[in-house]
């Protein structure tokens, strides 16, 4: 009977720790798993397969066809246009790959022709040049070069110049474009940090947000406790994870433009989890 009492109260536990569990697993787990499934075994499939996505407007597909830069890149450009690409006038009717160029066993260029048309019936063509890689064993889309007077490119990030891809050694980070010229970049080797201050016309620099790197452990310990630390990635062992600034630069002067910038940068530092990406 002890056995058996035994027996039962662990199976509980072990039900309510699956339960546990699952109910903390973050929707971006769900997302991933659905991406994987969508990976390409050829170039041209991984070609064919984002180019469908921007004729069925799908933002959502073209996303799980990019390479890591490039998701980190178009991620805001995607989120801001609710993953749906491009107009319902005129549309993609069709498109075709007209030209094919293996630059390497990793590394496939194609010339896609699309073939456009709207209410009137009148058609034209638009011309891309999508570059696909071989990345973590499957192939991605690595670059597009669109025609910059054509339409398949309206409401796509393809076209967008919205934001920049800042790159370190380990990790690329995508940042609003008009952050340009307004960034200081602090890298502290003994803190194992890289710091991203506002430059305002002020002697001070304040301090946005940085990206720290906490070894595994450390983080399992006490990382996810302290409630300062956002989770971004992991690799080798080393936890990457964004702290924001506790105070808003120029804080001692709330109606001045440094605090009013500032505080407009500093409530998009949130938004950048999603562009975060670890290289190597």
């Amino acid at each position: 009977m002890k056995k058996l009492l035994l027996c039962t109260t662990l199976l509980v536990t072990c039900l309510q720790g699956m339960a546990s569990a699952a109910a903390v697993a973050p929707a971006e787990v769900r997302i991933e798993l659905l991406e994987k499934a969508f990976s390409a075994a050829t170039a041209k499939d991984a070609v064919n397969a984002w180019a469908k996505g921007l004729q069925d407007r799908n933002g959502a597909i073209q996303y799980a066809y990019l390479s890591k830069e490039l998701r980190a890149k178009y991620y805001f450009a995607m989120e801001e246009l609710n993953w749906v690409t491009g107009g319902s006038s005129p549309w993609v009717e069709r498109f075709a790959v007209t030209k094919e160029n293996k630059l390497s066993e990793q590394k496939v260029v194609y010339d896609l022709t699309f073939e456009v048309t709207d209410s009137s019936k009148l058609k034209r063509q638009e011309q891309a040049k999508v570059t696909a890689v071989l990345e973590d064993k499957k192939w991605v889309i690595s670059d597009v070069v669109m025609d910059k007077d054509g339409v398949v490119g309206v409401r796509s990030p393809y076209l967008s110049g919205e934001f920049y891809l800042y790159e370190e050694e380990d990790f690329s980070l995508a940042l609003p474009s008009s952050w340009k010229g307004k960034l200081k970049i602090v890298k502290d080797e003994e803190l194992n940090r890289t710091g991203f201050l506002y430059k305002g016309s002020g002697k001070d620099d304040g301090a946005l947000f940085g990206v720290e790197r906490i070894a595994l452990q450390d983080w399992n310990d006490w990382g996810q406790e302290t409630g300062m630390h956002t989770y971004l990635g992991e690799r080798n062992g080393i936890v990457y994870a964004l702290v924001k600034a506790s105070e808003i630069p120029y804080a001692g002067n709330p109606d001045g433009v440094e605090y009013q910038e500032a505080l407009v940068m500093m409530m998009k530092v949130k938004e950048l989890v999603n562009s975060f990406s670890v290289r190597g």
